[in-house]
């Protein structure tokens, strides 16, 4: 795994999924990049998984996080996100 940031000169920079540039690279042209998980889910993946688990009667913003894999705070700003984008989704 690659840092993201303060890289020290000379250091290797975080490309994608933590890897660095040329272990992505080699990465990709192996057809293995899906071995390395997406360090971030867009907005419709994780708003889908929301609405799931709140038709399963889970309510509280804390269990919904943890259920989501995300700190309660990621999950305010995503949703005041969506609201602000108008994804009716997002509750209010």
């Amino acid at each position: 795994m690659a840092m993201t940031r303060n890289v020290a000169r000379g250091g290797r920079a975080h490309k994608s999924r933590g890897l660095c540039a040329g272990c992505y690279v080699v990465v990709l042209r192996h057809g293995e990049l899906e071995l390395y998980p997406r360090l971030r889910r867009n907005r419709d993946e994780v708003l889908h998984e929301f609405q799931h688990l709140r038709e399963q009667g889970i309510r509280s913003h804390r269990d919904l996080a943890s259920a989501l894999r995300m700190t309660e705070g990621a999950l305010y700003n995503m949703l005041r996100r969506a609201r602000l984008a108008g994804d009716p989704r997002a509750p209010d």
